[in-house]
């Protein structure tokens, strides 16, 4: 019988270790300290909401996490961002203004960008511009702000300028798909076609059925004379979205031009 009892507590013992476990670091960790990392667990749903595109239930996440550790940088960064993605942009200002004492000098960074984005969003160009004039002299290895001053550029309609800060940024982190993207747009306005397929084939290399890729490769193709190269690339866009109707219509009118 002992031993039966001995065996019955040994298979026993790993739940009452693990229930030991908790009680033990609830003994120990402050009141603070189990709200802050509740508060972190909140964030991390909060970015999920935001990648998924659900910006009312990250706000709200944000806020719980808020009303658990109201010294949360990153809580109001996230809200900030999600309030700016349902373009509520003076409740997303005032969010990053309860940021500004917060911050770390990484969240600063991240600060100055989205209020910057909330001035794009509001149209206020000259404050968008010195926003992103003070990040650039604090963080001049953010490729996020050159990509923010192209923007403001291309709105200018100054090309050159643009093309030289998307430059920049793709010379920082040249995993940048939009920027490459915005670049080789650019490139096919100014007629440089070989530089567009080199950008084409640069987002292909890092997602193959990348239709942004595709679809400049097929506009340089076609500018350059090249149709079945183009008809090749307007037709894998059209295999993976078949609904495309300008691809659909410029795939027609090569086909047209195909020599017989």
């Amino acid at each position: 019988m002992p031993e039966i009892l001995a065996q019955q507590d040994a298979q026993n013992r790993p739940l009452n270790l693990l229930g030991n476990l908790r009680e033990i670091l609830a003994s120990h960790l402050t009141p603070s300290a189990i709200d802050s990392a509740q508060a972190q667990g909140y964030l991390r749903r909060a970015e999920q909401y935001i990648a998924a595109g659900d910006s009312n239930r990250a706000v709200r996440v944000c806020e719980q996490a808020l009303a658990l550790d109201s010294l949360q940088a990153g809580a109001y960064l996230l809200k900030a961002r999600a309030l700016a993605m349902m373009k509520k942009t003076e409740e997303a200002k005032q969010s990053l203004e309860q940021a500004q004492a917060l911050v770390s000098p990484q969240e600063e960074a991240q600060r100055l960008y989205l209020l910057a984005l909330v001035y794009r969003l509001q149209f206020k160009s000259r404050e968008a511009q010195a926003t992103l004039d003070e990040a650039l002299l604090r963080y001049p290895e953010e490729a996020n702000f050159y990509q923010e001053k192209a923007f403001w550029a291309l709105q200018a309609k100054q090309n050159e300028e643009a093309l030289r800060f998307l430059d920049e940024a793709l010379r920082l982190d040249s995993t940048l798909t939009q920027t490459r993207g915005e670049r080789a747009a650019l490139y096919l306005e100014m007629g440089q076609y070989e530089a567009v397929l080199k950008d084409g084939q640069a987002l292909l290399a890092q997602d193959e059925t990348d239709v942004l890729g595709l679809y400049y490769q097929g506009r340089a193709y076609e500018a350059l004379g090249a149709i079945e190269e183009a008809l090749e690339a307007y037709m894998a866009i059209l295999w993976l979205f078949p609904n495309e109707a300008e691809v659909r219509q410029r795939a027609s009118d090569l086909q047209k031009k195909r020599k017989p």
